[in-house]
């Protein structure tokens, strides 16, 4: 029979302050000694510890950068670059109206412009009467990466297409099952979540996979083959990732 015996009793364990410890922070040594030397005791760090960051150095020696309110800053040129009275920005004045996107030829005020790719496009609904949106994150990665570690896995260990119950049923659709979402511009294999957190007639798909080092519930599911690269914001060039159309099918 094995005895289940500890290494050490808690007597023999090595007085705590007496061990050293050296920290770094981006090369250059920030501490470097016995803990008995910091600020404050083992306790105070657990303590503290739990609450955030802590300094290791002692807080009578740290610089105060407590910030003063001041009020009315653009009446003493506090705000701009030139130092003249005002707020940022070409007229110096707090704009409703943009000037500088009057003077790039843009609407100065926000403007409502139907999307290219929506329910409006009765064309293409026809074939794709799905409004699609990617992009949302999810616990257990951080965009495409950590897509092929086992432990983050077990939380999703699939891409997933969240579709509302409804639209679910007209499609023959039930948790779980590996489904096609298909665009004008190709088609992604996914696994259906079958969840009222999506509204009716709206399809979420994961983004990040599409890697070949990533799982192999993850490594075909290119969200980015769905969506359109050339369909940007005119202002900000961002791609329009949450507002197209798509299909889904069983498999």
């Amino acid at each position: 029979m094995l005895e289940n015996k500890p290494l050490v009793t808690p007597d023999e364990l090595p007085d705590v302050d007496n061990i050293s410890m050296q920290v770094r922070v981006n090369g250059e040594v920030w501490f470097d000694g016995p803990l008995g030397t910091l600020a404050f005791t083992f306790e105070e760090f657990k303590n503290q510890s739990q609450e955030g960051p802590i300094s290791l150095e002692d807080p009578s020696k740290v610089p105060s950068y407590e910030c003063k309110g001041e009020e009315e800053k653009w009446l003493s040129g506090k705000l701009r670059m030139d130092g003249n009275p005002g707020f940022p920005g070409p007229s110096g004045k707090w704009e409703i109206a943009s000037s500088t996107l009057k003077d790039l030829g843009f609407d100065p005020l926000p403007v409502y412009e139907e999307v290219k790719e929506g329910p409006e496009n009765k064309d293409l609904v026809k074939d794709y009467p799905l409004t699609l949106t990617t992009g949302t994150r999810i616990q257990s990665t951080f965009r495409s990466q950590h897509l092929n570690v086992p432990g983050l896995l077990k939380r999703q260990p699939n891409a997933e297409a969240l579709i509302h119950p409804k639209d679910a049923k007209e499609r023959n659709i039930a948790h779980g099952d590996a489904v096609r979402v298909k665009t004008i511009r190709g088609e992604v294999e996914f696994t259906a979540r079958v969840t009222e957190d999506i509204l009716e007639g709206v399809v979420e798909v994961n983004m990040g996979g599409g890697s070949p080092i990533q799982a192999d519930g993850w490594k075909d599911s290119n969200a980015n083959i769905l969506t359109d690269d050339k369909n940007r914001d005119p202002i900000s060039g961002f791609p329009v990732l949450k507002a197209l159309l798509c299909e889904v099918e069983k498999i």
